[in-house]
């Protein structure tokens, strides 16, 4: 064997240990950590909605691109941010903890949203708040569509990562 045949198989070994290290440090299981986890045909925040998966559904793992992962849940396959994502140790649910130190309110909150329980707190906390424009603002829903319609009539230029 030559020493440029040497060199090719030496390049090949050490591009597949680096593949196999990459695709060891992705979990093969993973948790939407978000209130609800908009599951995407492109790895895009505008990329089309397949599923809305809740807070706490398992995911499996496919592979990672950039900050959007390919995940399968059921019969469903689509790209999440990480950001909806988390490594899915411990299983948190409301009212339970992980050995003792995470309360209710800490997983409602790591669920990026109030449960009816940290609500009522905040309330009471801040009593001259006006709830009823909160609860409005909460109502309004921006479709895909209208996302689309708003970046096109805007003529926006869309990032690369987050909004291809």
């Amino acid at each position: 064997m030559n020493w440029s045949a040497k060199k090719i198989g030496i390049i090949l070994a050490a591009v597949g240990l680096l593949a196999a290290v990459a695709q060891a440090e992705l979990p093969a299981r993973m948790q939407v950590q978000v209130k609800e986890g908009q599951l995407r045909k492109s790895p895009s925040f505008l990329g089309q909605i397949v599923a809305r998966l809740p807070f706490g559904t398992a995911v499996g793992v496919v592979k990672e691109q950039g900050p959007w992962v390919e995940v399968s849940a059921g019969p469903d396959q689509g790209w999440l941010h990480t950001s909806a994502l988390n490594s899915g140790r411990g299983g948190l649910s409301a009212g339970g903890s992980v050995g003792s130190s995470a309360t209710s309110d800490e997983v409602a909150l790591a669920g990026k949203g109030f449960d009816r329980t940290v609500e009522d707190v905040f309330r009471q906390q801040n009593p001259s708040l006006d709830f009823a424009v909160i609860d409005r603002m909460e109502s309004f829903l921006v479709t895909p569509e209208e996302m689309q319609a708003f970046v096109a009539q805007g003529e926006l230029a869309v990032a690369t990562g987050g909004g291809e």
